[in-house]
Parts: structure tokens; C-alpha cells; sequence
């Protein structure tokens, strides 16, 4: 073949390809059958994904120097936990069971019971002067936090594609 009839083929496909998928697109009014469309208000799902990134972060920076002789945090670094983690159950409240079922049928009880619910655990232990009491709470927080990360791990791919 010459190279004008190449080129010319060339042009023709790269053009009418994208043409067929431009019009297949405006021709189709419903979804294929056996296709998900999710629907979901918006203000509500940046409430839940904010919430889940505040109180992920509150928990790292807890979590960051766990461990090593002499570390403590700063007055600083408990400070901006204790934000984190009350913005994170703020939102929270903003996100309705419907919604997060609408994701997946065990999300509602994982993240309102044991994410949120541990975290507001840990934050009263923490600020609870009862030193005995405090721990208690901080360690049945960090329990039901634990099981929403186990839960998440395994799950959470099932849910995420449809908030993203």
C-alpha cells in the first residue's frame, strides 16, 4: 500500500471510532442490564469520606513514636488529635444509615459502632481525669477502632469504586 491510503485508513479509524463511541453514548438512555448506576448525595458522602480522613489521621499521629523510651506528644500533637478526632465524629452525624448501607450492607453498624463510637471511647479516656477509667476507655476504643480496620481491609474495596 502507498502512504497516502495508509494515512488516509489511519485517519478514517481514528476518527470514526471515537465518533461510534460519542454516538453510542447519546443513544443509550438506560444502563445495560446488569449494570450498577449509584446515586448518592453529595454533601453526604464528603461528610463520610472526611470523616473517615480525620479520624484516620487523628489515629496515626496517636500512633506515631508509640512505643519508643522517652517519646510523649507535644501539647501541640494532643491538641490537633483530639480536633482531628472530634471533626471526625462532627461529620459523622451528618451521614445516614441509608447511605452507608447503600454501599454495603454491613458499612452502617461498622462505621457508626465501631469506628465513630471507638473513637468517641478513646476521646473521653483521654480527656478523662480518672486515670484507671480513662485507660478503660481508651483501650475499648481502640478495640472496636481495630475491628473497623480488620473490617476495612477486608471490604472495603467492595464500596470504595462507588465513592471515588
Amino acid at each position: 500500500m502507498n502512504r497516502k491510503r495508509v494515512t488516509l485508513i489511519a485517519f478514517i479509524l481514528l476518527f470514526s471510532v471515537p465518533l461510534f463511541f460519542v454516538y453510542r453514548s447519546k443513544t443509550q438512555h438506560s444502563p445495560p442490564q446488569g449494570s450498577v448506576t449509584f446515586i448518592y448525595d453529595k454533601a453526604e458522602r464528603d461528610a463520610f469520606v472526611e470523616s473517615v480522613t480525620s479520624l484516620n489521621k487523628a489515629r496515626d499521629l496517636s500512633n506515631k513514636n508509640v512505643g519508643l523510651l522517652g517519646t510523649s506528644k507535644t501539647p501541640e500533637e494532643e491538641s490537633e488529635i483530639f480536633l482531628l478526632t472530634e471533626k471526625g465524629i462532627n461529620l459523622s452525624y451528618s451521614v445516614s444509615g441509608g447511605f452507608l448501607t447503600s454501599l454495603h450492607p454491613q458499612l452502617e453498624v461498622m462505621y457508626k459502632d465501631k469506628l465513630v463510637y471507638g473513637s468517641m471511647l478513646w476521646l473521653e479516656g483521654a480527656k478523662d481525669s480518672h486515670a484507671v477509667e480513662g485507660v478503660k476507655k481508651q483501650v475499648d476504643g481502640v478495640y472496636l477502632q481495630s475491628e473497623w480496620i480488620k473490617w476495612f481491609d477486608k471490604n472495603g474495596d467492595s464500596f470504595v469504586d462507588k465513592i471515588f
